[in-house]
């Protein structure tokens, strides 16, 4: 149709670049002329490169840049895919020709607006859209465009309402509450995540580096109301942490820098998304001491109510379970760092031989007390140390209990089980899902004994 004569002004050149009857097309109430618009303007553009001189150049340059500009901020899906498509057909025509310099001053807004895009509520959209900047990525365009500033890009647009206020490029994006917000994290989430696998000695600028940087902005995911969300920031963030600190040597010497990325995180991340991304750098549990007095609070204690008092271990009960004194030794007393020693006690008092000299009523009261030094202490917050105190309260009981009264069984388990109870409530705000079953099944069997 023809063009609106208030607007001849507006479009004036365009119609310089590419002719009337381009621009009426461009401009049309008709989808499928906007799209045959975009279509011919990517067919074109190399003859035109050719046949152009160097004066109009930037002429040109400014307006194909338009024309994509308007084609991604179509509503139309399939004129937006066109758009996409073009951008990703213009802009290697420009490499090598113009500018670097201006050329990237160009597609600055264009990134942005893709960026914004990555939140909208169609999958169609979202799919086109990750799939162009990836397609800027390849050379030539992928000589002046770098992974890491893409993704730095989509890092600053993980929060649109932080970054983009009351802008043109929130209202395109749709869905900015409920569902749409969701995807539109899971969108970038996605897309920073195959940056890092495909890009990796691009992405990390500073190998060794023990500071987050601009990768802190995980951390409102983290915090985020969708546990899907939540679970896709804390496995990039703990990825970029590993690829960050790859270059220091094994675990073990990447330990203190990965225990200080998690330090950098926000004292308002929730404690349960503190303590899976410990979980995925492979760090210790943090201790009942490290919970935010806030958690502490709510759940109305302020630390572990029993305390893990200094105990001389009995020479009976090294000679019960088989094994030297220097093997009980670490349940006198544990300390953090004592988890794998703590871990061989117990696994040898579960070796006890019931035949064995002795009583057996104090054996196994000595071995609730080694169960509750070893819960009480630090060392109780590593997941395995307690896997393996509720794997010998079970076998101990089992094993013992035939042989026991009810009242001496009782009055044993009496003494370590708020130990376990409590040291369950603790790793529980850390998000544990094993020790909760653990426990659990700890709890159902001792109420189905007769005893």
């Amino acid at each position: 149709e023809a063009l609106d004569v208030v607007a001849l002004d507006f479009v004036a050149p365009l119609i310089a670049l590419f002719g009337e009857g381009w621009t009426r097309c461009f401009y049309s109430r008709n989808w499928q002329c906007r799209v045959a618009a975009l279509t011919h303007l990517s067919a074109i553009m190399a003859q035109r490169l050719e046949d152009v001189s160097d004066a109009p150049l930037a002429e040109l340059l400014d307006g194909c840049m338009r024309a994509v500009h308007e084609g991604l901020g179509d509503q139309n899906v399939r004129v937006y895919a066109e758009a996409c498509m073009a951008v990703t057909a213009i802009v290697p025509s420009f490499c090598g020709t113009v500018d670097g310099r201006l050329l990237v001053a160009h597609l600055a807004p264009l990134l942005r607006q893709l960026c914004a895009r990555m939140g909208d509520s169609k999958e169609v959209v979202r799919t086109q859209t990750t799939q162009a900047m990836f397609r800027l990525l390849s050379p030539p365009t992928g000589n002046i465009v770098s992974p890491v500033a893409i993704a730095m890009l989509i890092l600053r647009h993980l929060m649109p309402s932080k970054e983009e206020g009351d802008s043109p490029l929130a209202s395109v994006s749709k869905g900015a509450t409920g569902k749409g917000a969701v995807t539109g994290w899971l969108c970038r989430l996605s897309a920073l995540r195959q940056l890092c696998k495909e890009y990796p000695k691009m992405i990390v600028q500073q190998p060794g580096s023990s500071n987050p940087g601009e990768w802190l902005r995980l951390s409102d995911g983290l915090k985020h109301a969708d546990p899907s969300v939540r679970h896709q920031a804390v496995r990039l963030y703990t990825l970029v942490c590993k690829m960050h600190l790859r270059s220091l040597g094994d675990e073990e010497s990447q330990r203190p820098a990965r225990e200080t990325w998690v330090a950098s995180l926000p004292k308002d991340v929730p404690v349960k998304s503190i303590g899976q991304v410990r979980r995925y750098l492979k760090l210790p549990e943090a201790v009942p001491e490290e919970t935010p007095a806030e958690v502490k609070k709510s759940l109305g204690m302020t630390a572990m109510t029993i305390a893990c008092i200094p105990w001389d271990v009995p020479s009976s009960l090294a000679g019960w379970a088989g094994c030297s004194s220097e093997i009980l030794g670490v349940l006198s007393a544990p300390r953090r760092g004592d988890e794998k020693h703590v871990i061989a006690a117990l696994k040898a008092l579960g070796k006890g031989n019931c035949g064995s000299s002795g009583s057996l009523d104090e054996a196994f009261s000595n071995i609730c007390r080694a169960i509750q030094q070893a819960l009480a202490a630090p060392t109780g917050a590593d997941r395995y140390v307690f896997l393996c105190a509720v794997e010998l309260c079970q076998s101990s009981v089992q094993q013992l209990s035939t042989s026991l009264s009810g009242l001496d069984l009782n009055m044993a388990l009496g003494k370590v089980f708020p130990t376990l109870l409590e040291r369950t409530a603790l790793s529980s705000l850390a998000g544990d899902v094993k020790v909760g079953v653990a426990s659990d099944k700890l709890v159902r069997q001792l109420a189905k004994h007769p005893k």
